[in-house]
């Protein structure tokens, strides 16, 4: 029902806002075909960074006197120094260097965050597009009889939830893709072997919480195309 009203409002409105609200649905179709067509990418990403979390996970909380094993059992060394046993957070470092994971890392930041940005352009401009409508409301307002305002009313509600929604998925969108930008930057010190104590600390606890970001960022493009969904 209220697709059919916004079909025939787009017909009644002045040709700008016909034009905004015509803008809003392409957007809100671009961004759930888009979804759709990358959400199982999106979620094998997490899969693979969630196996890795707990690779590092294990190796955290190994004591040093086990880590030789550890690393063998867990990253498929021939063999682990006995040296950097005993060096806390850099057994880490070191045995993400030499598996390979570093690298696994890296590639998986660099493809989630090229799924997501298309994705955050739509959600961007479907934000802006709900505040034009918003703004040029009041056109529209002048020139309705009390039935069609009831309905105009109606639907500009929708548009102002639809943009709220938006900018919140915005914002963790935003800080995810700022996580992972950092998180990019620690796995190349590592790869470079130019890392510091607190840069290795850093890697480990933004590994371990990659999984977590990035499913974060999943749910929340789940719910909003259910929104979209509703509102197209």
């Amino acid at each position: 029902m209220a697709s059919a009203q916004r079909r025939r409002w787009s017909k009644d409105l002045p040709p700008d806002l016909s034009g905004l609200m015509n803008t809003l649905i392409n957007y809100a179709n671009s961004f759930i075909r888009k979804f759709d067509n990358k959400e199982k990418d999106m979620r094998r990403i997490v899969g693979q960074l969630q196996e890795i979390s707990a690779e590092v996970r294990a190796l955290q909380n190994r004591g040093p006197s086990d880590f030789t094993r550890g690393a063998r059992q867990t990253f498929g060394f021939f063999a682990a120094p006995l040296e950097f046993a005993e060096k806390g957070v850099q057994r880490v470092t070191n045995a993400f260097r030499e598996s390979g994971k570093a690298y696994q890392v890296e590639k998986l930041g660099k493809e989630f965050t090229e799924i997501v940005v298309p994705l955050k352009n739509d959600l961007e401009q479907i934000q802006k597009t709900c505040e034009k409508l918003e703004q040029k409301s009041s056109e529209v307002r002048a020139k309705c009889t009390l039935e069609e305002m009831e309905e105009f009313e109606k639907i500009l509600r929708q548009v102002s939830e639809l943009g709220e929604k938006s900018e919140g998925v915005l914002g963790v969108v935003v800080t995810v893709l700022g996580f992972i930008g950092d998180l990019l930057m620690l796995v190349v010190n590592v790869i470079a072997a130019t890392v510091s104590t607190e840069v290795e600390e850093g890697l480990r606890d933004s590994i371990i919480q990659s999984a977590d970001q990035c499913q974060k960022v999943v749910r929340e493009f789940e719910t909003m195309k259910k929104e979209l969904e509703e509102f197209i």
